[in-house]
């Protein structure tokens, strides 16, 4: 067989919803938690905080945009005054 078998299983951990930045330490204090008492595995943890991660980065990249987009309008105004 040249091809391992995947040895992935589904998780049921309940995790807070994640919509702001701060949501996502929540989230991974409980991904901790969860990995310290073996409710998962450690490997099972890592892929979660890494998912947690790349939602931290969108919702950073998000609100960072949304800033400077503020800041823009905020220059364009001061110029035409």
């Amino acid at each position: 067989k040249l091809i391992p078998t995947t040895r992935e299983r589904p998780l049921s951990i309940a995790l807070p919803d994640v919509t702001s930045v701060d949501d996502c330490a929540t989230a991974q204090a409980k991904v901790l938690a969860a990995v310290a008492t073996g409710e998962i595995l450690p490997g099972e943890g890592e892929t979660l905080a890494g998912l947690i991660e790349h939602q931290r980065r969108s919702l950073e990249t998000s609100d960072l945009a949304a800033r400077m987009t503020a800041l823009e309008e905020q220059l364009k105004e001061r110029g035409r005054a």
